[in-house]
């Protein structure tokens, strides 16, 4: 009797022993966990290079079509609705991961487990629908950077009549698929950070440009009409395309209650830079105005260097972009 209760204390204490050591690991584990995850620094600059890309460049454009008071208007008006939206669905997020208990859901999940009271099974079909539709989107977005990319190399580097832009594309594809692969956010911070800086400076330096040559705003039209309205929101529309990673960026952040004032802080910042490029755009040109507010700037030395400066931020960006596109399908359930 005595031997019976002796190992009994004994298997109790290892037993005890055993759930101390598993609480530490999960614990240990857990704060590994936390330390990969993105900082709210890290979120903002991620957020505000993925709202800033090739369509803040045709901004002027879209004033053109907006005209000098409904274009600034429209403009913040869509970046507002780009922030409600983001806010809507990372609350949307977070009721169905607390009703389904799940640590994190993808674009595709959060779908299929909305509209699973009305579909039932059928419910599938929504994830698949939102995710081949993500995976068009990012297609094509990596597609125009490659291009982009391939023919900026061309041109700086006056090899126009030697390589074929082409062979050039041939030649990153496979650089960019191995990019695709990298799946943490943190570990991109910095390519965010320098795509930010070549951005911000290119920026800086087109303002100074179009600062110097601003005309009278009374003398373009306050309106531009409602034919050309839908072109002015299709272009502003474009301009503010963050909402694609919002999901994918408050999975990995570390402090997801702070999520929202990241996207509050960052479309304060996009919705500046926007407004400024495509005001002193429009008014500097007018109707002369391009597609792309780079093809007016002149080719003297300094405004070479600026638009040089400009397109290897897009070359940074076309990186960046590769590696978010791994980020948007992933989840975890219990």
């Amino acid at each position: 009797m005595v031997v019976e209760k002796g190992l009994l204390a004994e298997k109790l204490k290892e037993s005890t022993k055993n759930k101390e050591s598993e609480k530490v690991n999960s614990e240990e584990n857990f704060e590994n966990k936390n330390d990969e995850k993105t900082t709210n620094i890290a979120a903002i600059m991620h957020l505000f290079k993925a709202s800033i890309g090739t369509g803040i460049l045709s901004l002027p454009a879209a004033f053109k079509d907006g005209g000098t008071i409904v274009g600034p208007l429209g403009l913040i008006l869509v970046a507002l609705l780009t922030a409600h939206c983001m806010q809507m669905l990372i609350n949307c997020s977070r009721f169905i991961c607390k009703k389904f208990q799940c640590e994190y859901l993808s674009y595709g999940e959060l779908a299929e487990l909305c509209c699973k009271p009305y579909l039932g099974d059928k419910s599938k079909s929504a994830k698949n629908i939102v995710d081949i539709s993500l995976t068009i989107n990012q297609l094509g977005m990596c597609s125009i950077y490659i291009v982009f990319v391939a023919k900026t190399i061309v041109e700086i580097s006056a090899t126009k009549m030697i390589i074929d832009a082409r062979l050039i594309i041939l030649v990153l594809t496979p650089f960019a698929v191995l990019f695709s692969f990298v799946r943490s956010l943190e570990k991109i911070a910095y390519i965010s950070t320098m795509a930010n800086v070549f951005c911000v400076f290119g920026l800086l330096m087109i303002l100074q440009f179009l600062g110097r040559n601003l005309k009278n705003p009374g003398i373009y039209p306050m309106f531009g009409g409602f034919g050309s309205l839908p072109t002015f929101l299709n272009i502003a529309l474009f301009a503010f395309d963050g909402i694609t990673i919002a999901l994918p960026l408050y999975n990995e952040v570390k402090h997801p209650e702070d999520f929202p004032g990241v996207i509050n802080i960052s479309t304060v910042f996009v919705a500046g830079f926007s407004v400024l490029i495509g005001f002193f755009g429009y008014i500097a040109f007018g109707n002369n105005i391009y597609g792309s507010v780079t093809l007016n700037l002149p080719d003297n030395w300094f405004m070479c260097d600026c638009d040089t400066t400009n397109r290897e931020f897009y070359i940074t960006d076309w990186c960046y972009n590769w590696l978010w596109s791994r980020n948007y399908f992933s989840c975890s359930h219990p």
